[in-house]
């Protein structure tokens, strides 16, 4: 488990929310996002939050089954799962996917701090929401 104090916490919270408002407000102004990682097609905003929401809420169970010392989740295929996901969520109005991403990155974050989870907050609500404002960017 890596963990971090008081101090360090509050930077990397403040760090991610800056992030998360930065790509909420390119997300909701464009409503279209740029490539996905491997550049093959265009997500629209509504799959770019349902994406970020499927990562939050795995993070969240994989976390939770860590700390309460049962298995870990089965690995995932990142390009796999996220093809499959981005599939199952076409229909989703970009309302409920913000929704569902705020929601679950609430969740996130919560029991990131509360148990002084560095990495879950660093990995999942700063690195990977940069990396998706990089695509934003292109």
């Amino acid at each position: 488990m890596t963990t971090t104090g008081p101090a360090d916490m509050k930077e990397l919270v403040d760090e991610a929310t800056a992030l998360w408002r930065e790509l909420r407000e390119a997300l909701d102004a464009r409503q279209v996002a740029a490539a996905n990682g491997n550049g093959a097609r265009y997500w629209n905003s509504a799959i770019t939050y349902a994406h970020l929401d499927h990562w939050q809420r795995y993070t969240v169970e994989s976390l939770t089954r860590r700390l309460a010392g049962l298995p870990e989740l089965e690995e995932l295929d990142r390009e796999v799962v996220n093809d499959r996901w981005a599939g199952e969520d076409t229909g989703l109005s970009l309302t409920e996917a913000r929704r569902r991403c705020v929601e679950s990155r609430a969740k996130l974050l919560s029991l990131a701090t509360a148990t002084g989870e560095l990495a879950a907050i660093n990995d999942h609500l700063i690195d990977h929401v940069r990396e998706h404002l990089g695509y934003l960017r292109g």
